[in-house]
């Protein structure tokens, strides 16, 4: 994104690591504003955000866009917000549905719910089908543990009904969540507001095609 002139910032979950057994999804809804806000906030430009949410982050996410959004800010005195929701590969939840509800299929389960360090080696050809073994392994070397024991959460002020519009990339060669999956779930909450784009490639563009995707990420949606 740097080098097609976009800033771009990461946010760290604090459910990331060993020694987070005692943190919630609630601290990563808190964790992802705090970052929006420091951008929003900044006195001396007064820039809109892009969301960016990729898999997993769908859910928390969708939860920290209340308030944010740019039409909810203009109310409020504001003259910036939160302008698109990206989901990339992204589950979504109809508002305050249980998410272990949205978790039909096996190569999910076996990521989600198996206690094991998120990726493990049983889910490289899930996760990382699409790179070339010596890649897949050294990606696999930098994924963080990850508290995975979220499925009985639901998303409550989820950002369906508000006006911000909302671009979803199906990645249409994934094998952890299929493009029918990724279908099933956007037909749960699309309406007029969403675009959709794709992209040739497994769950995680960013590592194995990062170029497209920013291209893809920048083309016009609305």
């Amino acid at each position: 994104m740097a080098a097609l002139g976009q800033e771009s910032v990461a946010v760290a979950y604090p459910t990331c690591g060993y020694g987070t057994e005692s943190t919630k999804q609630w601290d990563e809804v808190i964790a992802i504003r705090e970052v929006i806000a420091s951008k929003l906030d900044r006195k001396e430009e007064q820039q809109d955000v892009v969301l960016v949410l990729h898999s997993y982050g769908g859910w928390p996410g969708s939860r920290a866009v209340k308030g944010l959004d740019k039409a909810t800010r203009l109310q409020n005195g504001h003259f910036n917000g939160i302008i698109e929701v990206v989901f990339i590969a992204a589950f979504l939840l109809p508002e305050n549905a249980v998410t272990a509800h949205l978790l039909p299929s096996s190569s999910l389960n076996n990521i989600l719910q198996n206690g094991c360090r998120i990726p493990n080696m049983s889910s490289v050809p899930l996760l990382l089908n699409d790179l070339e073994p010596d890649a897949q392994m050294h990606w696999l070397s930098k994924f963080e543990w990850h508290r995975n024991d979220f499925t009985s959460e639901t998303v409550p002020d989820a950002p369906w009904h508000l006006t911000v519009p909302k671009t979803y990339v199906i990645t249409t060669d994934d094998k952890c969540a299929s493009p029918d999956f990724q279908l099933q779930m956007l037909k749960g909450v699309i309406d007029s507001t969403w675009s959709i784009k794709s992209i040739k490639s497994g769950h995680e563009p960013f590592l194995s095609q990062p170029g497209n995707l920013a291209k893809v990420l920048l083309q016009p949606t609305f």
